[in-house]
């Protein structure tokens, strides 16, 4: 063997490694989900896996997550994941409707994709919405941090995928001081007032959440949803600056700026102000006995004082 051949093969195994495809960026930043992913490699599938506590009511939802090839063999080899790893999750209904069995739940239609993206040593997410190309999480969202605290290899959660966690310990690369269980509060959740509907903070905190997310909202009626439709392009860059959920606290019951009513019964608002880590808000939601969100207002937003 030449020194230059050498020189070459010794550069090559020091090399850092990289995942053959590319990752496909628009002109503003935003990336071009992988048409074809459902043909890459299939992690796991998780069901109600989430952030927050599930609302009471809400349906059940299936996570499947998938890498793309090339990032999976590099893993494979290395137990580290390379630049340009994709993950895409796809959330499918949990369905029971049409099943042959009398117990247990199948995947139905998709409800949302999701990405995990690793481009030039840094992590980001993006939400796919209707196809469109993929927009970037802000960074402020609660799954940065919390991928940040609980991923077990890097900043993903291989503790939820049973075939890589051997290959990961076997190379060192697994930390399992960061796999704890993620159903413990970041804060302590406020007492509720006994005249405030029974569910209605667990809803708000769970809608909080998607907001933060950027996903859809748990379960509004649909006047509601067309209503915070509406509403949310204005409200989401002063939320985006407001930073981080902290506390939520029962304020009280008021009457609505429109008329409410339920199955011809007038009804009132529960308000909560919302503390964040740059400001607060104030929220005004009313919850219907089948779980539904009947009306989602934020009512007033107070900066922190500098």
């Amino acid at each position: 063997m030449t020194r230059i051949a050498a020189v070459i093969l010794s550069l090559a195994a020091t090399a850092p490694a990289f995942a053959a495809e590319d990752i496909s960026y628009t002109a503003d930043g935003r990336i071009n989900a992988p048409a074809e992913y459902r043909e890459w490699v299939f992690l796991s599938a998780g069901l109600d896996l989430n952030y927050a506590p599930a609302a009471p009511g809400a349906p059940s939802v299936f996570g499947n997550v998938f890498v793309n090839p090339a990032a999976y063999r590099i893993f494979k080899e290395t137990g580290r994941w390379p630049d340009k790893t994709i993950f895409v999750l796809e959330n499918r209904a949990a369905s029971t409707k049409g099943a042959l069995t009398k117990a247990g739940k199948f995947q139905a239609e998709v409800q949302g994709l999701e990405l995990h993206v690793k481009d030039k040593g840094d992590w980001a997410f993006y939400t796919v919405n209707a196809g469109a190309p993929a927009q970037k999480i802000p960074k402020t969202a609660d799954c940065y941090a919390c991928h940040q605290l609980h991923g077990t290899v890097d900043t993903t959660f291989v503790q939820y995928y049973p075939t890589l966690i051997a290959i990961a310990q076997g190379k060192g690369t697994y930390h399992e001081n960061k796999g704890e269980a993620l159903d413990k509060p970041r804060i302590e959740p406020a007492k509720i007032d006994p005249n405030a509907k029974p569910a209605s903070e667990a809803i708000l905190r769970a809608v909080l959440d998607d907001i933060a997310g950027h996903r859809p909202p748990a379960p509004m009626t649909p006047a509601a949803r067309a209503m915070f439709a509406a509403v949310l392009p204005r409200i989401q860059p002063t939320l985006e600056k407001f930073g981080v959920l902290q506390s939520v606290k029962y304020l009280g019951r008021v009457d609505p700026p429109q008329p409410l009513e339920y199955r011809g019964k007038p009804q009132k608002l529960d308000q909560y102000e919302a503390l964040y880590t740059n400001g607060t808000v104030v929220w005004r939601i009313f919850v219907q006995p089948d779980g539904q969100i009947g009306r989602l207002v934020p009512f007033a937003s107070t900066p922190k004082p500098k």
